[in-house]
């Protein structure tokens, strides 16, 4: 379709006119015309299977999503590993261990003096949130990794605890 541009000589102003317009639409009115018949027997299927599409799909909700991520975490993890080193037969270390349930984590987590004495380090209980596979403790966002029964913390650059169920 292509427009012209014209100007009437007795108003001076702009008249537009659309070429083609009129040829085109009168062409496929027949062409349609003809093809009624298919178009008929294609769109009662075609309608069957959009409903059938609509009507078979599932709600889903934010929670529901919410409890399928949360429960990766739930449990009882042990820390096995401080950054490369194995502290799975060092005391204090032993006995550190984070525990969730979905909603709330539960950190226990020791450190091994010079003297041989153990000092906690994070001790407590928080409300968990998961939203969009990030779990945070208020505002703040844990930087957690679970891999099967692993769960890696990157408590900051320097410092990774890996824990296992």
């Amino acid at each position: 379709m292509t427009t012209r541009f014209l100007v009437n000589k007795t108003t001076g102003k702009p008249v537009f006119f659309k070429v083609g317009f009129y040829v085109l639409r009168y062409m496929d009115f027949f062409e349609v015309h003809k093809n009624l018949n298919t178009m008929k027997s294609i769109f009662k299927p075609l309608t069957f299977l959009c409903l059938l599409i609509l009507f078979s799909c599932e709600k889903s909700t934010v929670e529901e999503e919410a409890i399928v991520a949360g429960d990766a975490i739930i449990g009882l993890w042990n820390l096995v590993q401080i950054d490369d080193e194995d502290v799975t037969d060092l005391d204090c270390y032993n006995d550190s261990y984070i525990e969730s349930d979905g909603e709330n984590i539960s950190f226990y987590i020791l450190d091994l003096n010079e003297d041989g004495s153990c000092t906690e380090i994070l001790v407590g209980t928080e409300a968990l949130t998961i939203e969009e596979d990030f779990y945070y403790i208020g505002d703040e966002a844990m930087d957690f990794t679970i891999t099967g029964n692993t769960l890696t913390w990157r408590v900051n650059a320097t410092l990774t605890l890996l824990f296992k169920r």
